[in-house]
C-alpha cells in the first residue's frame, strides 16, 4: 500500500510553513543581532558573549516552566500565540530603532529583547515539538520528522547566506521588521491547525511546575543511557557554540571585508 503524503495533513502543512516562517526570521535575526552587537560596541565580543550567554541561561531556565506549559495546555494556541508576541516584540524593537539612534539605548533595547525572547522560545519550543505528535497519524510521523529536520538543515546554510546579504542591504531597523513580520506570518498560519485537545481540571501553579520537573528529573535517573546522551550533547554545545556564535562572528566582522562579509559581492 502507497505511502500518504504527509503535505496532504492539512494541520501539518500549515505547522510546516509555520515552523518554516520562524525559523528563517530566527536565523535573520539571530546573525543581524551578533553582528550589530559587534558593531555598536566597537567590536567587543565580551558583551557579545554576555548577550549570548544570558539568552541561552533564561532559555535553559525558561525551558523548565515551558515544558509544563507546553504538556498541559492546547499546544496550537501555545505555539502561534508565541510566535505573534515575539513578531510583535521584534516589530517594536525595530521601530523603535527607527526613531531612536542612541548606540546605548538600543544595546539595551537588545538585551531586554533578547530575554524576552529567549522566554517565548521556551514555551514555542516544547510546544511545537510536541504538537506533531499530535497532528500526524502513526504511519505519518516519521515522515513528518524527516522533513522538518530536512528543513532544519535546508535553513541552517541557506538562511545565513540569506541573512548575510540582508545585513550587507539593509538598515537594522529594516530588518528586524521584516523578521517581526515573518514571525507574524508564521502565527497566522499556525492559528488554523486544530487538533482535540483534553482541558485538565488541575491549575496551573508554581508548586505544580516544581512537582513536574521533579518527576521528570526522577523519571530520568532511572534511564541511564538517556541521561549520558543528553549530558554529551550539553557538553559538545557548551564548547562548540560559542566558536560559532561567537568566535565566528567576531573573526568575521574584524579580518574579513572590513567588517561586512558580502561587501565585495555588493559591490
Amino acid at each position: 500500500m502507497e505511502r500518504q503524503n504527509v503535505f496532504k495533513n492539512k494541520n501539518y502543512s500549515l505547522l510546516f510553513v509555520g515552523i518554516f516562517a520562524s525559523n528563517i526570521a530566527s536565523v535573520f535575526y539571530s546573525f543581524a543581532v551578533s553582528f550589530y552587537i559587534l558593531y555598536i560596541t566597537g567590536n567587543n565580543a565580551f558583551i557579545q558573549g554576555v548577550y549570548l550567554a544570558m539568552s541561552g541561561v533564561v532559555l535553559l531556565m525558561g525551558t523548565i516552566i515551558g515544558g509544563v506549559l507546553a504538556d498541559r495546555l492546547d499546544k496550537a494556541k501555545l505555539v502561534y500565540m508565541m510566535d505573534y508576541l515575539k513578531g510583535f516584540v521584534i516589530l517594536a524593537t525595530g521601530l523603535t530603532f527607527t526613531f531612536f539612534t542612541d548606540l546605548t539605548l538600543q544595546l539595551i533595547l537588545l538585551f531586554v529583547a533578547g530575554v524576552v525572547s529567549s522566554l517565548i522560545n521556551a514555551v514555542f519550543i516544547p510546544a511545537s515539538n510536541a504538537l506533531i505528535r499530535f497532528i500526524v497519524t502513526d504511519e505519518e510521523l516519521q515522515q513528518a520528522n524527516s522533513y522538518l529536520s530536512s528543513l532544519h538543515s535546508f535553513q541552517n546554510i541557506i538562511g545565513i547566506i540569506l541573512a548575510g546579504l540582508l545585513y550587507t542591504m539593509l538598515d537594522i531597523h529594516i530588518i528586524f521588521i521584516l523578521v517581526g513580520s515573518l514571525y507574524i506570518v508564521s502565527g497566522f498560519s499556525e492559528m488554523f491547525i486544530k487538533y482535540n485537545h483534553e482541558k485538565t481540571d488541575h491549575m496551573i501553579t508554581i508548586k505544580s511546575v516544581l512537582i513536574d520537573f521533579k518527576d521528570g528529573f526522577h523519571y530520568l535517573k532511572t534511564k541511564k543511557a538517556i541521561v549520558a546522551i543528553i549530558m554529551a550533547a550539553l557538553f559538545l554545545n557548551f564548547f562548540t557554540n560559542p566558536i560559532f556564535s561567537n568566535g565566528m562572528t567576531y573573526f568575521i566582522n574584524t579580518e574579513l571585508s572590513n567588517g561586512f562579509l558580502f561587501d565585495n559581492i555588493i559591490d
